[in-house]
């Protein structure tokens, strides 16, 4: 019996297909969306796939800024918090202003007003991208 190429990557295309829904449930992310950082100085941490509420942020309904929308938040690789921004300033683990962390261009009002990415050359540096495009800052961890 010879099998055609088209059958051959019929097959194969399958077993890769069938094989993911075997592995999937082992597999696990790197964590870093572990913890989200919001208005009225909450959150949600998610532990073990659990969600458990954080209630001692510090993106509030304060004064004129209400942060209700367009925060960001990241997490290391073991899901513990590493900071989190409302685009103005940013936050540490502790809750406390971090250096470097004030005065950014972003806006409370912003639908997304920063963006963390890790920096892939140094793994201990993540860009906070803001709306404006030339506008970012480095925070180190």
């Amino acid at each position: 019996m010879c099998l055609t190429d088209s059958y051959i990557v019929f097959i194969m295309k399958n077993t890769a297909f069938l094989l993911s829904f075997l592995i999937g449930p082992w597999c696990y992310g790197q964590n870093q969306g572990n913890n989200w950082c919001f208005g009225n100085f909450a959150g949600v941490e998610f532990v073990d796939g659990t969600p458990t509420a954080i209630m001692d942020g510090q993106l509030g309904f304060v004064g004129i800024h209400n942060h209700n929308e367009g925060t960001s938040s990241i997490s290391d690789s073991f899901g513990s918090l590493l900071f989190y921004s409302d685009g103005m300033t940013v936050w540490n683990r502790n809750h406390e202003v971090m250096d470097g962390g004030t005065d950014l261009l972003g806006n409370f009002s912003s639908t997304q007003s920063s963006i963390v990415v890790p920096d892939p050359a140094e793994p201990n540096e993540l860009f906070i991208c803001l709306p404006l495009a030339v506008h970012y800052a480095v925070m180190v961890v």
